[in-house]
């Protein structure tokens, strides 16, 4: 009677690759010391990305209460993450994410410092759109959900707008006053309130160099490979967007091309005299394939 085969034990899984940070020329404009660090994420704008790939570097090297994000359930609830910050220890660097934390005063200790990131106004409308179409679906309503051309001209260029983000924040009178303020306002606030309270920002389409500026900036040794967000499956990559949808997305949005160009230029001037060590290009190859839609401008 032949024996009956042993099953193989199923393979280890691969030790994640760790990348080392070792950043020279760092612009002392955007330099972080010991202070609180509070990342607003701007949504649908690589924010959980970027806090995934922080997280884990954060928890290699042993540094689990220096970080708190939403984002991974650390605390549970956004109530809970603005109490840690209230009640965090003063004078230590530590990281701070969730959304809707610009402007939502939860930065009155003196040693708090803002940091954010941004992304091409094109895919991140269009992702915004089916990421609110599918919790449509998931919601099981029977009223019919607007198509993409309805939804972006029903916006009027500020919801879900990254210059609402920064021009208004997140304060209880926030819908009010919205309503109250024309694009070009809040385009202007932002960039005011950029220029005061934002230390340091990344932009999406660069994200390798945003991440490794950040984990610099927290003070981080290495970081490991980020991988694309796949929660939004069903999002029509811009390259198969009819022309003129397109073009009203760009008319209707026009201040948050204008605001992304001006973050843009910034963030180019800043790391142009950064030298990103030598474990970057290594970095780059191995995230290659990740990130849809990147426009390069």
């Amino acid at each position: 009677m032949a024996k009956p085969k042993r099953k193989k034990k199923p393979a280890a899984p691969a030790e994640e690759v760790y990348f080392p940070i070792a950043l020279r020329n760092v612009p002392a404009e955007i330099a972080i010391g010991d202070e609180r660090i509070i990342f607003h994420g701007v949504n649908k704008s690589g924010s959980g990305m970027i806090t995934e790939v922080l997280y884990k570097a954060y928890m290699k090297e042993g540094k689990e209460d220096q970080i708190f994000s939403f984002y991974q359930g650390k605390p549970a609830s956004s109530k809970g993450l603005r109490e840690a910050i209230a009640t965090s220890e003063s004078g230590k660097r530590i990281l701070f994410v969730d959304h809707y934390l610009f402007g939502s005063g939860v930065t009155k200790q003196v040693d708090c410092t803002f940091v954010s990131q941004f992304r091409y106004p094109l895919p991140r409308v269009v992702s915004c759109y089916f990421w609110l179409k599918k919790r449509h679906a998931q919601a099981k309503r029977e009223d019919p959900f607007p198509s993409l051309d309805e939804w972006v001209r029903s916006t009027g260029g500020k919801g879900h707008s990254q210059i609402a983000q920064f021009g208004l924040g997140f304060t209880p009178s926030r819908a009010e006053r919205l309503k109250k303020t024309t694009p070009e306002q809040l385009f202007e606030k932002s960039l005011e309130n950029i220029e005061k309270h934002v230390r340091w920002f990344g932009i999406a389409e660069h994200f390798e160099e945003s991440i490794f500026v950040m984990a610099h900036l927290c003070g981080l040794q290495a970081v490991p490979a980020w991988r694309k967000d796949n929660r939004n499956k069903s999002r029509t990559p811009i390259d198969e967007l009819e022309p003129e949808t397109v073009a009203l997305i760009k008319d209707v949005f026009a201040y948050d091309f204008k605001l992304y160009d001006h973050v843009l230029g910034i963030f180019k001037s800043r790391i142009a005299g950064i030298d990103f060590g030598d474990s970057f290009q290594a970095y780059r190859e191995a995230c290659a394939d990740q990130y849809k839609d990147r426009v390069l401008l």
